[in-house]
């Protein structure tokens, strides 16, 4: 458990795991599956990091790249209300050997996170997590999301 601006970070079920990709490839993943925002100041941002995605040992086809994707598994309870996922946003830095992309949080379709440069082997991004409550919350608390993580081997 870290703490980073009026927020606490929780990784649960990060451990890496192999996943069966496309035209029988492999590779080993290490994905946060929870984010916990604990919201002291409803009127500005809650902001937690500390979260990477990396990925090594991938044997993917030739000419292909990583696509990771995410999306929420339910909604986002703070202090009792529900907060819209579009809410919940991130931002990505430092990405090693493909792009991370920034996005918002949704149930309804993945958004991409990351894709590798095509045959890379191994790389990561850097995840900051961030919550604005919209205007009319004014409770404070503890809430959480659960994520979802698609993987892909792409032709880019």
């Amino acid at each position: 458990m870290r703490g980073v601006l009026f927020a606490l970070v929780l990784v649960f079920g990060s451990e890496p795991r192999a996943l069966e990709l496309e035209q029988g490839a492999t590779v080993r993943i290490d994905v946060p599956t929870v984010v916990l925002f604990q919201v002291t100041q409803v009127t500005q941002a809650t902001v937690v990091s500390g979260f990477r995605v990396s990925f090594n040992q991938a044997k993917l086809g030739a000419g292909q790249a990583l696509r990771v994707s995410v999306k929420a598994d339910g909604p986002l309870i703070v202090g009792g209300v529900s907060v819209p996922l579009a809410n919940v946003t991130w931002t990505t830095s430092a990405a090693t050997n493909g792009t991370g992309m920034n996005g918002a949080l949704s149930t309804a379709a993945y958004t991409q996170v990351y894709e590798s440069r095509v045959n890379a082997s191994t790389g990561r991004v850097d995840l900051a997590w961030s919550l604005i409550l919209p205007p009319g919350i004014t409770i404070a608390g503890t809430g959480q999301v659960t994520l979802r993580w698609k993987l892909e081997a792409v032709i880019p």
